[in-house]
């Protein structure tokens, strides 16, 4: 077991708390991460899906 951990232990703040936070702050890292990673790639999709829409919009359009 780290140092920090015992410290953490004894102090006020109770572990599991404490365990928690970590454990969030690793959640929040790694979505910034997936999010900076799949950024480019929705961005891209996204794209991609609004011209599908339009086309098949026209195409309803045209058998209307």
């Amino acid at each position: 077991m780290p140092e920090e951990d015992k410290h953490e232990m004894t102090s006020s703040k109770t572990p599991l708390g404490w365990r928690i936070k970590v454990s969030e702050e690793k959640m929040r890292r790694r979505l910034k991460s997936l999010s900076t990673r799949y950024s480019f790639i929705k961005t891209t999709q996204a794209k991609v899906l609004y011209q599908i829409f339009r086309s098949n919009l026209q195409k309803v359009h045209r058998a209307i």
